[in-house]
């Protein structure tokens, strides 16, 4: 597959399998965690890859960012200067992620219909037990909670 492929695979589907070949195209985990450090997040860390990544037991630091730190990378990257060689034109919006411990974490850019300037939005949740189950209500209902906020 090509890197176009493999984005599109790996956005659009999560596809862990074509996330992995690209983790490798840039260095694998080290490098992306290297590539955050530059960006200035402290915060965030890649260990392994997938599957290995979707384990998160409580209290293991590897593999993983904070709401805080997450968006900071992400606004950086989707709405900065960090990616120049993207086209304007693409649009990035959104991207879930799920894993054990009942992970589940959601973050996006969203465009006010007055032309406001993009907002960005990181909201992750987890659970105390391994085969936790998923909680989209939680997610949805942060985000409800921060579009009342923000009026």
């Amino acid at each position: 597959m090509t890197i176009r492929q493999l984005c599109d695979a790996a956005s659009r589907f999560s596809d862990g399998t074509a996330g992995n070949l690209l983790l490798h195209e840039i260095g694998g985990p080290g490098a992306l965690t290297a590539f955050t450090r530059r960006l200035g997040d402290t915060i965030t860390r890649m260990d392994r890859i997938e599957p290995a990544i979707t384990e998160a037991t409580p209290g293991d630091p590897r593999d993983t960012t904070s709401p805080r730190a997450f968006g900071m990378d992400y606004r950086k990257v989707v709405l900065g200067n960090v990616l120049a060689a993207v086209p304007r034109e693409w649009t990035v919006a959104i991207k879930t992620g799920t894993g054990d411990y009942g992970i589940l974490n959601d973050i996006a850019v969203v465009w006010p219909a007055k032309s406001a300037p993009p907002l960005l939005i990181s909201i992750m949740s987890s659970k105390s037990t391994k085969d936790a189950a998923y909680d989209q209500a939680l997610i949805a209902d942060g985000a409800a909670y921060v579009m009342d906020t923000l009026g």
